[in-house]
């Protein structure tokens, strides 16, 4: 454990900002995640009562029930194919709130990362040339300590790029999902004029 925090030390100032930056991709997924996990539940039970409420009545017009979730509008008489796209677009919007930054993220905590080892081994040049020494114990100490901000660049992204996919991927599933049942929507209340 010591060993880690000394090379965190040693990687610089670089480091912090890499630390801080693998915080917020952790908080920014969590939040996520409790998100898609709340709307998806409550997705499908909007979903079912709304087919309850077609069956009982052809003229329902039904709006999502919690106020945090951009409302979701089915129109079953006089449908209006404009406001469905438009609830789409919102839903998509809502669902996709944060996953530029982790993309960003994922595409530049490489470069912090690279630009600290670079002031590491600039560092390890320095000892040298202050020590007038060039043994293997002081190039190969300060080039190891520098390549671990290289390193902690690499985990930060592909943990930022991996979690940008999957919540991607995971809003674009529920605009289909969506997009089918409006559909559906749509062709029944058609079929019931």
């Amino acid at each position: 454990m010591g060993s880690m925090i000394s090379l965190f030390q040693h990687g610089g100032f670089t480091m912090y900002i890499l630390f801080l930056l693998s915080l917020l991709v952790i908080a920014i997924a969590m939040e996520r995640a409790l998100l898609y996990r709340r709307f998806r539940k409550e997705l499908g039970m909007f979903l079912s009562n709304y087919e309850v409420e077609f069956q009982k009545d052809k003229g329902a017009r039904a709006s999502f029930p919690h106020t945090s979730i951009p409302l979701i509008e089915l129109y079953f008489s006089n449908p209006d194919e404009k406001r469905m796209e438009l609830n789409l677009t919102r839903v998509t919007f809502f669902l996709e709130r944060n996953l530029p930054f982790l993309a960003t993220v994922g595409a530049v905590a490489p470069f912090i990362g690279l630009f600290g080892t670079v002031l590491g081994i600039m560092n390890a040049f320095h000892a040298i040339s202050v020590y007038r020494s060039a043994g293997i114990a002081v190039v190969g100490a300060g080039i190891a300590e520098a390549l671990v901000c290289t390193a902690a660049g690499l985990a930060v992204a592909i943990a930022a790029v991996t979690l940008y996919n999957a919540f991607h991927s995971f809003t674009a599933r529920i605009v289909e999902d969506l997009e089918i049942r409006q559909n559906e929507f749509l062709l029944l209340s058609k079929e019931a004029e």
